[in-house]
């Protein structure tokens, strides 16, 4: 059936790997066969021939889908040389015996809730960073399952290092056992249950494709003129080149085994009069002009816990000052700001007559304040503000925060070490 194609060494470890390991992540460098791993799996494996097998191989988006893993589905024959057939309309590859291989996408968090009625034996993530960790694992333990003792309910992913939830892979599966090939057990505790789940990184390399060397033995020395950090991710496969989101705190759904509290999103509310509200506003004309609208709770409470909510937000590239700030102006009609904080280099002359903040001034009617730039400090404080679990005892510098040494230790360290510096520094 299947003697047009033959797995890699690394590719045969991926599909020889037992059904009692529930997830398993393959990846590391571009090139090592994760999407063709994936898409061959349900035909390897047989689970085409059983009439209750259902699988599902989903990509963030749909252009990505139908140019990656559909057309693939369809052009290289073996889904048809198994007896397959692609029903265009519905996304997927129906068999004989009734089994079905669907292909589907998440472009946004909330997509998630199409599959709800929905139960799949076999589920895969193509490019698995680039899904949000609450999609991967709503789908993931809600909707993966079997109704047939003869089929598995698996989840098999396959990425390169980067992304939106890079530093989520990266905790889970690879810090771990960073070479891979070690079964992880992980406890969680889902709906006051704790239970044990099984998990493994099978690191691939694009070396170990000796069909892909084959066929482009350039492929390689090509990928060495990327730029550095995307290089040392994708032509060697390293996870701590990238540092992920910077806020990995963030959440605007939360995740199953997480607390009530682990959530930055809430459904509108009238906000009280007697809060006062900031504008601040990033301006830029090719990189992007950006401006949030705060308002801060003086009295937290169970009704309303934070103490800052951003109820409002402008983003435009390449807009006139006049048009943006005309713009902030009508947005911010009726409103009683209380302080309105503008980038620091737009005070700054630029052969213009007036300075960006001046021409802010004269089209909104009120002058701006001059933020600070602090940079390192404005993103520990905001840290601190996302952060929902308790904070762990803190031993500070006595020396305090120093620039010198923070730059050393990201020299010698790298972005983690950094980061655990600086949060020694966290009110």
């Amino acid at each position: 059936m299947l003697n047009s194609w033959k797995p890699t060494l690394r590719q045969e470890q991926f599909l020889s790997l037992p059904d009692e390991i529930f997830e398993a992540l393959y990846g590391g460098q571009a090139g090592g066969g994760k999407s063709e791993i994936l898409l061959q799996l349900p035909l390897v494996r047989e689970f085409y021939k059983y009439p209750k097998f259902k699988g599902i191989i989903f990509r963030r988006t749909l252009p990505e889908l139908e140019r990656e893993i559909i057309l693939r589905s369809q052009t290289d024959g073996l889904y048809k040389a198994c007896g397959g057939e692609y029903q265009d309309q519905k996304k997927r590859w129906r068999f004989p015996s009734g089994a079905i291989v669907q292909f589907g996408h998440l472009e946004h968090e909330k997509d998630v809730k199409i599959y709800d009625t929905a139960q799949y034996n076999y589920m895969a993530f193509d490019e698995v960073t680039s899904f949000t960790p609450y999609q991967y694992e709503y789908l993931t333990f809600s909707r993966c399952r079997s109704s047939d003792v003869n089929l598995p309910s698996i989840v098999r992913s396959g990425t390169n290092p980067g992304g939106i939830a890079h530093n989520y892979f990266r905790k889970r599966f690879v810090e771990p056992a960073r070479e891979g090939g070690k079964v992880i057990r992980e406890l969680r505790t889902i709906a006051g249950r704790t239970i044990e789940l099984k998990l493994i990184f099978i690191k691939s390399k694009a070396s170990d494709n000796e069909y892909l060397m084959k066929a482009d033995p350039g492929y390689l020395d090509r990928m060495q003129g990327l730029p550095e950090a995307d290089r040392i991710a994708k032509a060697e496969g390293d996870w701590w080149i990238y540092s992920g989101q910077v806020f990995d705190d963030f959440r605007s759904e939360k995740l199953l085994s997480e607390p009530d509290n682990a959530i930055h999103v809430v459904k509108s509310f009238n906000i009280p009069y007697f809060w006062p509200k900031i504008l601040s506003i990033d301006w830029g004309f090719k990189a992007m002009t950006h401006a949030l609208w705060f308002a801060i709770n003086p009295f937290p409470s169970k009704e309303f816990p934070a103490k800052i909510y951003i109820y409002r937000e402008y983003a435009a590239k390449r807009e006139k000052i006049s048009t943006w700030a005309s713009n902030l102006k009508i947005l911010s009609h009726g409103e009683d700001l209380k302080d309105i904080v503008l980038d620091p280099s737009a005070y700054g002359h630029r052969g213009d007559e007036k300075t960006i903040d001046e021409q802010f001034a004269d089209s909104f009617g009120r002058e701006a304040r001059r933020a600070d730039n602090d940079r390192v400090g404005g993103k520990l404080l905001i840290q601190e503000y996302l952060r929902w679990a308790q904070a762990p005892p803190r031993m500070v510098p006595v020396s305090g925060y120093d620039y010198e040494v923070a730059m050393r230790i990201r020299r010698i360290g790298g972005e983690e070490k950094l980061r655990e510096y600086e949060k020694t520094f966290l009110v």
